[in-house]
């Protein structure tokens, strides 16, 4: 809320730009962390990005991949009507 604000009152898009769970420990981070925290409108709606760190196979990952614990979580998380990924901008 506070880097909203400051985005607002400097005309300046905001983006919460590095999070994750350093190798998804946590199965249900996607939506029981990250997904809470953007559910609100007055974050969701004030937000041009998220992104969450990088996947580096042979050291640690932050995003599921196929079969790991957590991808059911990321799924649903993903399926939410407030998250748009890059293939859904495209066609709207």
């Amino acid at each position: 809320e506070i880097m909203i604000k400051v985005g607002q009152e400097k005309n300046k898009l905001t983006a919460f730009a590095e999070t994750g769970c350093e190798n998804l420990s946590d199965t249900l981070w996607f939506t029981n962390k990250l997904g809470k925290v953007l559910a609100p409108d007055n974050i969701s709606n004030n937000l041009s990005y998220v992104l969450v760190w990088r996947n580096d196979p042979r050291a640690h990952h932050f995003f599921s991949y196929d079969g790991h614990p957590s991808e059911n979580d990321t799924r649903t998380f993903l399926e939410q009507p407030n998250i748009w990924l890059l293939t859904d901008y495209k066609n709207h």
